[in-house]
């Protein structure tokens, strides 16, 4: 073996094409519309999860606000990751044995009012004169709950389809 070269072929040979029947985004839409109309239950759910979305939008918020009505310096940007964090960590094998136990639905509803909070929470403490010393992370750790609450959408949604539905209702929950 010593002196004698080998040659290794790294190259795949190439798939087998798969003739695919041409989707249009149309086609793509009108099921998603036949989900969203013929599901009233999906329709519900998903009337929740775009209010509930809207958490993602303002979060940019939160880190002015705190910045301009308490006055807080872009230091504390790292607690707040770090609260945030451990609000994940914190909430998901929670959240995780509360579905397993009570099912996705009722712990969807105790997400969206856990979520609530947040906004309001930061309003609330934006308007007190506690300036540095206001425990503004506190608004961060709830807003942990905002990842693992999309996953429970996900497990939530393949409650209410059919598996063959599936991925059409996932990829509709996400439009």
């Amino acid at each position: 073996l010593v002196g004698r070269q080998s040659r290794v072929n790294l190259r795949e040979p190439r798939d087998a094409p798969h003739p695919k029947p041409a989707v249009t985004p149309w086609a793509q839409l009108r099921s998603a519309w036949w989900v969203y109309r013929g599901d009233a239950h999906f329709r519900r759910t998903a009337r929740v999860v775009m209010l509930l979305t809207s958490i993602v939008l303002i979060f940019p918020h939160f880190q002015w606000l705190a910045r301009e009505a308490l006055g807080l310096a872009d230091r504390h940007l790292l607690y707040w990751v770090v609260a945030q964090n451990i609000g994940i960590a914190c909430f998901s094998p929670l959240c995780g044995a509360l579905a397993d136990r009570f099912g996705n639905r009722v712990v969807l509803r105790l997400e969206c009012a856990v979520l609530t909070f947040a906004p309001l929470l930061a309003l609330w403490l934006a308007g007190g004169s506690a300036g540095e010393s206001a425990p503004y992370w506190l608004v961060f750790l709830l807003l942990g709950m905002s990842p693992v609450t999309m996953r429970t959408i996900n497990n939530y949604t393949l409650e209410l389809a059919p598996p063959e539905l599936h991925p059409l209702y996932l990829s509709t929950m996400r439009v």
